[in-house]
């Protein structure tokens, strides 16, 4: 998802890292199956995102570890 451009919608499709990454980015709603928006990507800013109508910012290592399509 770090790659994703801004505006894009993707569907997630997995998440790798160890089981608290994973654990981690599924207690904020990033599951697989569902679609979201990537806001922005700034090289040094967090990724934000548009998940099921609440927004979240989370770091470039979280954001390369989730799988979209």
């Amino acid at each position: 998802m770090a790659r994703s451009a801004a505006g894009s919608k993707v569907r997630i499709l997995g998440i790798n890292g160890g089981k608290e990454m994973q654990s981690r980015l599924l207690s904020l709603g990033l599951l697989p199956g569902i679609e979201v928006e990537v806001q922005s990507t700034a090289a040094h800013d967090p990724v934000l995102l548009l998940v099921q109508q609440a927004r979240l910012a989370i770091g470039h290592t979280m954001a390369a570890m989730i799988v979209v399509g």
